[in-house]
């Protein structure tokens, strides 16, 4: 992924699939009801509800396993992509303010999206990691930056 070692690395949460994981189990939930309740069902219906289902849960692990992101000494990467790989990478020393972004649902659950941005000029970045507890992560990651930007500043003895 990267040359440097990373100090934090992984995919996002299941919990940011979620919807994807609850249609799949709502469409396997109704086959069995279907199936132990004896109804006179279509078999290509139910066989259909059941495809639908174990394709949902593989596009939603696929999808969350398409995407990585790893936080090393000195930057934040993030890949994406299977086929298509697209690969994003800054700079801790250029990230200039890191937000937690999280819906209520989110909250709830304890996951969320942590966006680094920098403003280079009039371009504008942000990567965003969809984690669990993203305070914490958010933190641990503003903990990161200070403390490379503070080895930057510092000045070498020779």
């Amino acid at each position: 992924m990267t040359l440097e070692k990373p100090l934090i690395s992984g995919h996002p949460t299941r919990l940011a699939r979620l919807n994807d994981y609850l249609l799949a189990a709502l469409l396997l939930a109704v086959v069995v009801y279907v199936q132990l309740s004896g109804l006179q069902a279509m078999s290509i219906a139910v066989y259909s509800a059941a495809g639908l289902a174990v394709l949902f849960a593989i596009l939603a692990e696929t999808g969350r396993l398409a995407n990585q992101f790893a936080i090393t000494p000195t930057q934040i990467v993030v890949h994406e992509g299977i086929v298509g790989k697209h690969r994003m990478s800054l700079f801790l020393n250029n990230v200039t303010d890191v937000t937690v972004k999280q819906s209520r649902l989110e909250a709830i659950l304890g996951y969320g999206t942590v966006i680094a941005g920098s403003t280079s000029g009039l371009q504008h970045m942000q990567l965003k990691i969809r984690v669990r507890k993203p305070k914490d992560f958010a933190n641990k990651l503003e903990h990161l930056i200070k403390e490379y930007t503070h080895s930057l500043t510092k000045p070498h003895s020779s």
